[in-house]
């Protein structure tokens, strides 16, 4: 699919969604499909792709054109790559997604919007992160949530963690926290940010609403 340019793509978006690559051209690309699938207007897109050297922002380029918009790295850092893209991202609120997520539901961000106008205090919601396989199930490797899997995952509740392969952010959360902690590569620094929100009263909502489905076992935008 080749896209050209839509101006009412971007005039004054509500939501802006980021997504984090590298060196995974035909998985951003899907991810990117399924972003571009979502009903919601005017929307953002950008791609923040992570010193690739496989052609993924090239590619990128040629298939969307300026329907998403490539911030190129020179550096592989996760937690600098996040927050560049939430810095450049202009919505109010930000779909930040790692770049082996799928977007099955288009009224996805409706629901997100919903949400957070409902809970003026969260800060972030948290999805609902399935396989293709088992896309009514909450894969066990994201699940850290301070309940039982089996019996709360179908359930709204507020909680202490977040997995960052799919996560809405709420804009003035992020600037009143400063974003994450960049002395954090890669790990842990999901849980310092969830800290760090609590101690100023903002919360993190999860809703089974909000599915992504994996596009894989895991994300892979980091050097192996």
């Amino acid at each position: 699919m080749s896209a050209s340019k839509n101006p009412d793509m971007y005039a004054n978006p509500l939501f802006s969604v980021v997504v984090l690559n590298h060196n995974k051209k035909e998985k951003v690309l899907r991810c990117l499909e399924s972003v571009l699938k979502l009903s919601w207007r005017p929307i953002e897109i950008l791609c923040v792709d992570n010193a690739s050297q496989d052609g993924s922002a090239e590619t990128i380029r040629t298939r969307f054109g300026e329907s998403v918009r490539i911030i190129e790295r020179t550096e592989n850092s996760v937690t600098q790559a996040r927050n560049q893209g939430f810095l450049a991202a202009r919505g109010v609120y930000i779909l930040s997604l790692d770049n082996d997520m799928l977007l099955p539901d288009s009224n996805l961000l409706e629901k997100a919007h919903s949400l957070f106008t409902e809970h003026e205090r969260v800060g972030i919601l948290t999805a609902k992160v399935a396989s293709p396989e088992e896309p009514d199930q909450f894969q066990s490797e994201h699940w850290w949530h301070p309940f039982e899997r089996d019996t709360h995952q179908d359930r709204s509740f507020f909680t202490d963690y977040f997995p960052e392969a799919a996560v809405f952010l709420r804009r003035s959360a992020i600037e009143e926290t400063g974003g994450y902690d960049e002395a954090y590569f890669m790990g842990f620094e999901q849980a310092d940010l969830s800290i760090r929100m609590a101690r100023i009263g903002w919360k993190i909502l999860y809703s089974p609403s909000l599915v992504c489905i994996e596009d894989d076992t895991r994300a892979e935008f980091v050097s192996k």
